[in-house]
């Protein structure tokens, strides 16, 4: 997946505008992240359960190998 970050300001680490996201197809995508297309929608409701508890606003997904980490 094409996935363009950039912070708003140089000096200011807290606060980034996404410029751009690609789609995959979902056996694509879970071939990508190296897991069983099986498993993949586990993973999904997995996330969007952690995504739920937290308050509306922007967020970005990062995996950093093995470890997914939600940054908002």
């Amino acid at each position: 997946m094409d996935r363009y970050v950039s912070r708003v300001t140089p000096r200011d680490n807290s606060k980034h505008v996404i410029l751009a996201v690609g789609t995959y197809k979902p056996k694509d995508f879970a071939a990508q992240m190296n897991v069983q297309l099986t498993n993949a929608w586990g993973i999904v409701r997995a996330i969007v359960d952690i995504c739920r508890k937290r308050p509306d606003g922007k967020y970005v997904l990062v995996k950093v190998s093995p470890t997914l980490t939600l940054w908002n």
